[in-house]
């Protein structure tokens, strides 16, 4: 029964093909929510995205999703300028990735989104690990191989084999690579 639904997403990454920048092969999409910006999306090799994913790739945007990466079910990424995930990250369910920032004004009875959003590039490097539920916010650059806790609010750049976690993640340990 598993194997069905690989098939189906495998036809629907057929499918969605001539719409895509870079299209790897063979990579398999699940029925997303919502897709704007397809022609800005770069899709590596062997790329897994389940079920539930909605994208919005605006403007001049461009989301690259690089080799090996295993996307769960329920992603969401708003993307106006850049964001990079790198090869062989492994990213849960419920996460949502960003490279917009709303801005604020203090002008009262004036809508957020009345206010020009600002653009921040975000980066995910290679062969991280982003738990379940986590927010990778604008501006934030992982390094290659950090692991993100469940459900923590990333915020700011991560230097290699870094493990954050919390509502706001910080660097709470390392790791030596073996």
């Amino acid at each position: 029964m598993h194997n069905i639904y690989k098939i189906s997403w495998f036809l629907r990454f057929l499918i969605l093909w001539p719409f895509l920048r870079f299209r790897g092969f063979p990579s398999y999409i699940g029925k997303p929510i919502f897709l704007l910006g397809l022609s800005r999306l770069n899709i590596g090799r062997r790329v897994r995205i389940f079920p539930g994913m909605r994208m919005e790739v605006f403007d001049t945007g461009k989301l690259v999703i690089s080799d090996g990466v295993a996307i769960a079910q329920n992603f969401h990424v708003t993307c106006k300028d850049s964001i990079v995930i790198g090869a062989g990250t492994c990213i849960a369910a419920n996460v949502c990735v960003t490279d917009i920032q709303h801005q604020y004004q203090g002008h009262a009875g004036l809508n957020i989104l009345g206010n020009e959003d600002v653009s921040i590039p975000t980066i995910i490097g290679e062969n991280c690990f982003i738990g379940f539920g986590a927010v990778i916010d604008a501006g934030s650059v992982l390094g290659d191989g950090c692991i993100v806790g469940a459900n923590a609010y990333v915020r700011g750049c991560f230097p290699p084999r870094s493990i954050v976690a919390s509502s706001r993640a910080k660097k709470v340990s390392s790791y030596e690579q073996t």
